[in-house]
C-alpha cells in the first residue's frame, strides 16, 4: 500500500492560492505571480511599530508549562540526563528510548524516575546515538541510488518498532535495495511529497509572520523573526530556504497578490543553508515582534522575549500568512528529517521537529487547525501567561500526510537556525 505524504512547503504564487481553503497543488513547480502592480495592499495597516512601547519586567527565562505539560518536560529532562535518544510517540503513550548497551539496572533507574501521570514506558534500542545518526545521514545525503538526489525523502525513529521510519516517492525498487543495505533498521514506504510557498501592508522594520512575495512573480512565503549577525552585526529576517534562492528581492504581499500600488522592499536573500531549511533576508530593518492576528487585516502582536527549547509535548502556536495564527500543537518528535522532491533543500542532522494538528475533541484531539501552503518560514513559537511576549521555538516549514490522511506538520529548530547562521535572536530586552 502506497503511503500518502505531502509537504506543505513552496507553492505557485497563483491567484487560488489569495484562499486559504484551497487544497495545495499536485506540482512543486512555480509560476508566476500577479503583476505586482495589480493589486492594492488593504485599507487597515498596522500599527506603527515604533508606536509600541518598551516591555517592562521582562522574564529572564522561558514561560513555566502549564501543568498538564509539567509531566511531559519531565520526561525530556529524564531522557537528557541519562543520554536517551529521546522520547517519542503519542503524548498519551510515550516511550523514553535509551540506546543500545544500557544495562538492565538503568533500565529500571529511569523507570523508577518516570512520573506517575506521564503513562511512560522505557525501553532499549537497537541504535547507539551515533549509529542512528549515521544511517539518518545517509538516508538524507540521497546518495543511495543513481537518481536520489532527485527524490523526497523523511526521516524519524519509530519507537513502537525501533526502527527508522523512511518515507520517500523513491521507486519501491529502491526502497528495497535501501533496506536491505540496513538490515533490520529501517522501515520504508512510499509516500507522495511537494513543497509549499504561497500580512499584508507592513514596511521597516518589518515583523515576523509577515506575507512574503519575490521580486518578478516569485513565490508565497512567510517571514519568521528577526536575527542579528555576530560576524557584523547586521540585522536579517528569517524564512524558508525552499522559497527564494540566494539574491533573490523580496518584497511585502498585499492580499490580494502582488505587491500592491506602493511596493515595500522587505530586502535580499543574504544567507541561505538548504542543510535545514532557512534563509536569511537582509539589507532593509527587522523589529522583534511577530505578527498574532487570526485574520487577514489584524495587527495584532506580540514581542519576542527569548527562546523556548523544543521538548516532547510542548504545545506551540504558528503565525503563517495564509492560515493565520493557531495554537495548541504539540510537538510528537523532537528530531527530524525531510528532504523535499526536486530541491535541493532538506532538514538534516535532526533540525527538525513535528508538530499536530491537537484540539478539543475526545480521545483524539485531532479537530485543531493546520498549516497552509504560503505558510512556509512562519514564526512557531509559545506564549507567556501576559500573553504579549513570544518565546520563538523555530520556524515552520511544511507538513507531510501518513498513509491514513492525517497531516503531520514540520518545523525547524531555532537553535539549529542561529548556529548555522552565526547569529542571535533579536528579542525586546
Amino acid at each position: 500500500m502506497t503511503a500518502v505524504a505531502a509537504a506543505l512547503l513552496a507553492v505557485p504564487a497563483t491567484a487560488a492560492h489569495a484562499d486559504p481553503s484551497d487544497p495545495p497543488a499536485a506540482t512543486a513547480s512555480a509560476t508566476p505571480s500577479a503583476d505586482p502592480t495589480d493589486s492594492a495592499a488593504p485599507t487597515d495597516a498596522p500599527a506603527d511599530p515604533t508606536d509600541s512601547p518598551a516591555p517592562t519586567d521582562a522574564p529572564a527565562d522561558p514561560p513555566a508549562p502549564a501543568p498538564d505539560q509539567q509531566s511531559t518536560q519531565q520526561l525530556d529532562k529524564i531522557a537528557d540526563e541519562h543520554a536517551a535518544l529521546g522520547v517519542f510517540g503519542d503524548a498519551s503513550d510515550p516511550v523514553v528510548v535509551l540506546p543500545a548497551g544500557t544495562s538492565g539496572d538503568e533500565q529500571a533507574a529511569v523507570t523508577a524516575e518516570l512520573p506517575v501521570d506521564s503513562h511512560a514506558t522505557v525501553k532499549i534500542s537497537q541504535f547507539t546515538k551515533a549509529t542512528l545518526d549515521d544511517v539518518t545521514k545517509t538516508i538524507t545525503d540521497r546518495e543511495w541510488a543513481p537518481e536520489a538526489s532527485t527524490y523526497g525523502v523523511a526521516t524519524e525513529y519509530d519507537a513502537q518498532s525501533d526502527k527508522l521510519r523512511v518515507r520517500s516517492d523513491a521507486p519501491q525498487d529502491d526502497l528495497d535495495k535501501l533496506s536491505d543495505a540496513h538490515p533490520g533498521q529501517l522501515v520504508t514506504s512510499q509516500s507522495r511529497m511537494e513543497a509549499q510557498n504561497t500580512r499584508f501592508a507592513d514596511w521597516s522594520p518589518f515583523w515576523g509572520g509577515d506575507a512574503l512575495i519575490g521580486a518578478m512573480g516569485g513565490v508565497n512565503c512567510t517571514s519568521g523573526f528577526a536575527v542579528r549577525s555576530n560576524r557584523n552585526g547586521e540585522h536579517g529576517l528569517v524564512t524558508a530556504a525552499h522559497c527564494y534562492r540566494y539574491f533573490n528581492n523580496i518584497y511585502n504581499r498585499s492580499y490580494n497578490g502582488g505587491v500592491g500600488s506602493d511596493p515595500k522592499y522587505v530586502g535580499q536573500v543574504k544567507q541561505r543553508d538548504n542543510r535545514i531549511d532557512a534563509e536569511v533576508i537582509g539589507g532593509t530593518d527587522y523589529a522583534p515582534l511577530i505578527y498574532t492576528g487570526g485574520y487577514s487585516i489584524s495587527g495584532s502582536n506580540a514581542r519576542v522575549f527569548g527562546k523556548q527549547p523544543v521538548w516532547h509535548g510542548l504545545r506551540v502556536c504558528v503565525s503563517g500568512a495564509v492560515s493565520f495564527n493557531h495554537c495548541g500543537h504539540p510537538i510528537s518528535n523532537g528530531q527530524f528529517n525531510i528532504c523535499w522532491p526536486g530541491t535541493d533543500v532538506c532538514i538534516s542532522n535532526n533540525a527538525g521537529f513535528v508538530f499536530e494538528k491537537g484540539g478539543t475533541n475526545y480521545p483524539r484531539y485531532n479537530n485543531g487547525m493546520e498549516t497552509k501552503p504560503g505558510d512556509s518560514g512562519a514564526p512557531i513559537y509559545v506564549m507567556d501567561h501576559s500573553d504579549t511576549a513570544a518565546w520563538i521555538v523555530g520556524s515552520n516549514a511544511g507538513a507531510y500526510w501518513d498513509c491514513c490522511g492525517t497531516i503531520h506538520m514540520v518545523g525547524v529548530n531555532l537553535d539549529n537556525i542561529l548556529g548555522s547562521f552565526n547569529a542571535d535572536l533579536i528579542t525586546t530586552h
